[in-house]
């Protein structure tokens, strides 16, 4: 029996002792260096059982496109290595939108993210830094402008 509190409900689910057990030593740790000198790539993670697909675009900063720009990353001010990974403690982002950088833990908060949900969420970090992560703007700091000429954009596929 696997019992889950989520705010002010619990959660009741009955559940085999095999998937138990593997349920409690998953690992949901990753590490994958990206290298988008050849264009764009597909990372797959069959930890969370899915494929990340970076994709370059040419950027134009056009009206219909200034919505989109919280979405997209401006590839001149990436620095090597970047590495799509596992979220840590204390990992702190500034989604583009935000006056200041908040750590991950708040900002699902904010949009009520279940604690199991958070398992081996996926994050960007540029040199270090926290990038994109999923579900929310890019970086400000990253974010493509009207200075921007080439974008990256990542979509998540289930695999």
């Amino acid at each position: 029996m696997e019992v889950r509190k989520d705010r002010e409900a619990l959660f009741f689910r009955s559940v085999p002792k095999t998937e138990a057990h593997a349920t409690r030593t998953a690992n949901h740790s990753f590490e994958y260096n990206i290298d988008l000198s050849r264009g764009a790539q597909d990372v797959n993670v069959p930890e969370l059982g899915c494929v990340f697909r970076l994709r370059v675009i040419d950027w134009p900063s056009k009206g219909e496109e200034d919505n989109k720009r919280e979405m997209v990353l401006d590839r001149e001010r990436l620095r090597s290595p970047l590495v799509l990974r596992n979220w840590r403690p204390g990992d702190r982002l500034r989604p583009s939108g935000h006056q200041n950088a908040h750590k991950l833990k708040r900002l699902w908060n904010e949009k009520h993210v279940s604690r199991w949900e958070r398992e081996g969420w996926p994050v960007l970090t540029s040199d270090g830094v926290l990038v994109w992560a999923r579900g929310f703007p890019v970086a400000a700091d990253f974010a493509a402008d009207e200075k921007t000429r080439t974008g990256i954009v990542i979509a998540e596929e289930k695999i």
